[in-house]
């Protein structure tokens, strides 16, 4: 890559995607919502979810990182442009839902989301450690682990960076899925956030978690546009369905949007400046405001 052409501030949400959710196309215009301060804001896909040097490391002087997601995200646009306009799966060719299914599971694990999530866990793995062991805790084993470094920005940094090595086991096994297209036909448009793929999943797990891609009953949930969203789940417990639904109750809206509020770290994105919901839902549930709330526990 020439020195000239290097990305200054990489986007942890794709902009080809966030495209989808204008409500002024010529200038690529959505409305934001930042969760912080109840603010809401319009603004370029341009201009929103990026970091400067988010996925550099020293030795990435090529970029390709960067280089990688935009050869996904130039193969992703024309089969999500063709998913958008004749809201049906079937019209998808193997390598099509292949390509989206790559969009997919690269867009959920890019995220500054999945980042903080990585250095909450680290962070609370550690203060276990020295919990447990305290002063007694072996120097060499320290050393050998890096055990002192968990939970910092560049360990952080360094473990997410990593995760990208799993991308392909993940297609495989999102592909194994089956796959629904929810068509919204109410006034409510779906969001999108700055973590816009959710995992659900209805039945509980208290001891080993239940949001594993291979856990009964998960349910990956993305929003694709303001009128349609794709969910792979686990037919094989939930049971067969349909490939594609249209509803027209806004509960299913309302619910699909609490899941980007809940998991979203601190914007969500709209077409419509209307986010009263999301306001409610974090007046009753304050902690969901926290970019630096607990995201998992460790025991």
């Amino acid at each position: 890559m020439n020195m000239g052409n290097r990305v200054k501030s990489e986007h942890y949400v794709s902009r080809c995607y966030l495209k989808n959710f204008v409500f002024r196309p010529k200038k690529g215009s959505v409305y934001c919502f930042d969760k912080n301060g109840y603010k809401t804001f319009p603004v370029t896909v341009e201009n929103i979810l990026k970091e400067k040097g988010f996925y550099e490391t020293t030795q990435d002087e090529e970029q390709i990182l960067e280089q990688a997601f935009g050869c996904i995200e130039s193969m992703f646009k024309p089969a999500c442009e063709k998913l958008i306009m004749y809201s049906d799966l079937s019209t998808l060719t193997p390598e099509e839902k292949a390509v989206i299914a790559s969009f997919v599971v690269t867009q959920e694990l890019r995220t500054l989301e999945h980042r903080t999530t990585i250095k909450d866990m680290m962070g609370q793995a550690k203060n276990r450690l020295y919990k447990q062991f305290g002063m007694t805790m072996p120097e060499d084993f320290k050393l050998k682990y890096g055990i002192d470094k968990w939970g910092t920005e560049n360990d952080a940094k360094i473990m997410h960076l990593n995760t990208f090595t799993e991308i392909p086991t993940y297609v495989e096994i999102l592909l194994k899925l089956n796959w629904l297209l929810v068509c919204n036909r109410t006034p409510l448009p779906f969001w999108t956030s700055d973590a816009p793929v959710n995992r659900y999943n209805s039945i509980k797990n208290e001891l080993m978690g239940n949001l594993g891609l291979l856990c009964k009953g998960i349910e990956i949930h993305f929003p694709i546009s303001p009128k349609l969203l794709l969910c792979c789940y686990d037919g094989k417990t939930l049971g067969e369905l349909e490939e594609k639904t249209e509803i027209a109750d806004m509960n299913v809206v309302y619910f699909e949007n609490s899941l980007q509020v809940v998991s979203s770290t601190r914007y969500l994105i709209s077409n419509k400046n209307d986010f009263s919901f999301a306001t409610k839902i974090l007046k009753e549930k304050p902690s969901f405001r926290d970019p630096n709330r607990r995201r998992v526990i460790v025991h």
